[in-house]
């Protein structure tokens, strides 16, 4: 049996703490006494006297250096989405400054600051290429050029580097996030299209699946790492595939939770090779015109090829045991 060492009471600092996991994590380590501060450019949405917002870019060292003052454990949520390979200049460095050069920041003001154990939101991504389905932490990482993956494998890299006497480490890697609150990514756009009357895209057959991970089992294998992230532990520098245990297509999962709430949803299919074409364009006018894209490769890839992983090591190692796609999407429900 792996020790733990409780998170009960400490203070911690939650970047990227106004996004949609920060929220939902900051909660529950408001429930176990914790002391919170949130680094991140808006304040977070919590009005609660053990919780203390650093308003300040994530690529701001003498912010990040205040907000770690007294910080015995720190979730690093914070990280920007830009799944395109072509990406212009001024937008390929800024992603780049926080989601790599930040981590890098942090990794090293954190210890020196006296930060015992630092848990990564990393993601599936970094594992992704097209005969990944159903592999474990045991795969390679990805050499897929879109700017999303390509940063997010620098930023682990660098975690699971850092592990060491002095301050414990641990990344975690979960699929598309849903549940209770999502408002960017996955849900959230696809009812604001079909409010505007737009059907539901399906690319492809509609036969690939991927995998999805419920808000509250992220949040649950957050301080579950934390806990095990004891010297000998073997989560100590190790990073997990963290999902609901359930991959589906897209857009059976779209659908359902869809039809779940209410809505009946029209369906458009676009044959795979339409997709592609789609994306390329797309992507080319957003390195051309700054135009975001309206599909992009990356997007293409996980809607056609199976990316799906293996859960067991987190089982084992941090006793994650997620409840399953379908009672998250039922608890998302009243929320849509």
């Amino acid at each position: 049996m792996i020790s733990t060492r409780s998170i009960e009471g400490e203070r911690c600092l939650v970047t990227g703490g106004a996004g949609f996991l920060g929220q939902n994590l900051i909660r529950a380590l408001l429930e176990r006494g914790c002391e919170v501060r949130v680094l991140d450019r808006v304040p977070a949405p919590i009005d609660h006297p053990k919780v203390q917002s650093v308003t300040a870019d994530l690529v701001d060292k003498r912010a990040m250096r205040d907000a770690l003052e007294g910080v015995k454990i720190v979730f690093h949520t914070a990280a920007m989405i830009e799944l395109s390979e072509l990406v212009p200049r001024a937008l390929r460095k800024r992603v780049h400054a926080v989601n790599v050069e930040a981590t890098v920041n942090l990794l090293s003001l954190a210890e020196q600051a006296g930060v015992e154990r630092f848990v990564h939101t990393s993601s599936a991504a970094v594992a992704l290429e097209k005969d990944c389905a159903g592999g474990d932490e045991s795969l390679p990482y990805s050499t897929l050029p879109d700017l999303y993956t390509v940063t997010k494998v620098a930023a682990e890299q660098r975690v699971r580097a850092q592990n060491g006497e002095r301050m414990l480490t641990v990344s975690l890697r979960p699929g598309g996030i849903y549940g209770p609150g999502e408002r960017g990514q996955l849900l959230a756009p696809a009812i604001r299209m079909m409010r505007g009357g737009e059907p539901l895209t399906i690319l492809g057959d509609g036969l690939s699946r991927l995998d999805y991970t419920f808000i509250g089992n992220l949040v649950d294998a957050h301080l579950r790492a934390a806990e095990r992230l004891v010297h000998g532990s073997p989560v100590a520098g190790a990073a997990y595939f963290v999902m609901d245990g359930q991959p589906m297509n897209h857009g059976e999962f779209m659908r359902r939770q869809l039809e779940a709430a209410g809505a009946v949803p029209r369906i458009r299919h676009i044959p795979a090779k339409v997709a592609w074409a789609l994306a390329e364009l797309s992507e080319q006018a957003h390195l051309r015109f700054g135009r975001k894209p309206v599909l992009t490769r990356a997007q293409c890839r996980t809607c056609l090829y199976d990316f799906y992983f293996n859960i067991d090591a987190a089982r084992r190692d941090l006793g994650y045991v997620p409840i399953s796609t379908d009672e998250g999407m039922q608890r998302t429900v009243p929320y849509i």
